[in-house]
């Protein structure tokens, strides 16, 4: 049986000890030529998104999502198990 991966875990008690504490949950996201946001708010090459649940305002479940994404990039590149 393959290890599972404790990057979404990891992410999901951070996002959730952030807004518990009243801190605001967010990533620094690499930004590359297939990433779409805006220019002006890129530095050194990385974005910092705000996911907490009022920025977000409902329209998706980005821990889900964020989640979901480790697990497969983590498939795909062979590094799954391997936080």
């Amino acid at each position: 049986m393959a290890e599972i991966s404790t990057k979404p875990y990891l992410i999901r008690a951070l996002y959730e000890w952030c807004a518990d504490a009243g801190f605001t949950p967010q990533l620094l996201v690499a930004v590359d030529g297939r990433t779409r946001v805006p220019p002006g708010f890129v530095k050194d090459g990385q974005i910092v998104l705000n996911i907490s649940a009022g920025a977000t305002r409902g329209l998706f479940k980005p821990l889900s999502r964020i989640c979901s994404e480790c697990v497969k990039s983590a498939k795909a590149s062979g590094n799954e198990g391997k936080a």
